[in-house]
């Protein structure tokens, strides 16, 4: 990994995200949270519009709090985050949720901004939904293959789960992305 990174580290002392690291660019850093009415986006793909359709209504950039994986497939990541007594199992669950408490902009970055080398030039917290859809797949991947071991109580829990994200999606999309839009709109 040292061809990779030392050019990195040395590149990075000249990079246009120089700066040094106080109250302020931290502040700066917080902006580019994700605000917590895009978590919507787990239940449907374009929650605040689409881009491409020039009606994305949503805070910066559409890309930086995309995290879409699907209905199935976060109702299978929920249900490996409960279901799953495996230590790998209980890794991923615990990982998902500090990078979304992360990715909001929770008191968790402080110390990721000023101890984590290269953190505070990653743009903002947003940015780790990355690693929130690694860890809901890496579920997804544990709960298909608990599945079959399963007991019929565990599968019932979880096409419940299903049809109760399937119900969120559709109230969601009937009523919460038009107010949004027309919110967003006014700005």
């Amino acid at each position: 990994a040292c061809v990779q990174l030392l050019p990195t580290l040395d590149l990075l002392r000249v990079a246009h995200r120089t700066f040094t690291p106080g109250p302020e660019s931290y502040r700066a850093f917080l902006s580019h949270a994700m605000p917590a009415l895009q978590l919507g986006g787990l239940l449907t793909p374009h929650a605040f519009g689409h881009p491409a359709l020039g009606s994305y209504a949503g805070r910066d950039n559409y890309a930086e709090f995309a995290c879409y994986v699907g209905i199935v497939a976060l109702a299978l990541a929920l249900w490996a985050a409960f279901a799953c007594r495996s230590w790998h199992a209980r890794f991923f669950a615990v990982t998902l949720l500090a990078v979304f408490l992360i990715a909001l902009g929770t008191p968790l970055n402080w110390p990721l901004y000023h101890w984590l080398p290269g953190f505070a030039r990653s743009g903002g917290p947003g940015r780790m939904l990355a690693l929130a859809v690694f860890a809901m797949s890496m579920l997804v991947g544990m709960a298909v293959d608990q599945l079959p071991r399963s007991s019929v109580r565990a599968v019932l829990a979880l096409i419940y789960g299903f049809f109760g994200l399937v119900i969120g999606n559709t109230l969601w999309s009937l009523l919460v992305t038009p107010a949004l839009a027309e919110m967003y709109s006014t700005l």
